[in-house]
């Protein structure tokens, strides 16, 4: 079964999870918040959420364009987990359909898009750094899949 899309949302905020749902309802579909809490695109959005407010390097590097990084792969389907039980991602791949900030009473809220990455895209990547990841993000928004991560898909590299 293909994964739903993921919406870009703020990487500070759990709280996409309202997004979500309401994403789900329009389909037709509806799910209770504590289904889609156990998610694994939520889990994704929780770890990295984690990194970039422990890490100033991946702040700085996530407010300087696209970054790949790796996080635990526990809970994450097996088709985006690396042999070393890790799951890379690309974020802050700019989206056509997203605005890239909204405003807020305490300031502009930039947006930010966690892609998940297959391994071969996450191996791709770490041999190309900055570069690899601009040529992924910019592979992705060419087959119109910069902001949706799937566990089934194919490899764009």
């Amino acid at each position: 079964m293909c994964c739903p899309r993921t919406p870009s949302l703020p990487v500070w905020s759990p709280r996409w999870a309202l997004a979500w749902s309401s994403l789900w309802r329009r389909r037709g579909r509806s799910f209770p918040l504590d289904v889609i809490g156990r998610s694994w695109p939520y889990l994704l959005l929780k770890r990295v959420s984690r990194e970039v407010v422990v890490h100033e390097h991946v702040r700085e590097g996530a407010k300087a364009g696209v970054l790949a990084l790796e996080v635990e792969g526990n809970g994450i389907p097996e088709s985006l987990v690396i042999p070393e039980g890790r799951v890379g991602v690309l974020l802050g791949v700019e989206s056509r359909t997203r605005p890239r900030q909204f405003p807020t009473p305490f300031g502009d809220v930039r947006l930010a898009a966690i892609k998940a990455l297959l391994p071969a895209e996450l191996e791709y990547v770490s041999k190309r750094g900055a570069k690899g990841a601009a040529e992924l993000a910019r592979r992705f928004a060419e087959n119109g899949e910069e902001d949706v991560s799937r566990a089934h898909r194919r490899v764009v590299v």
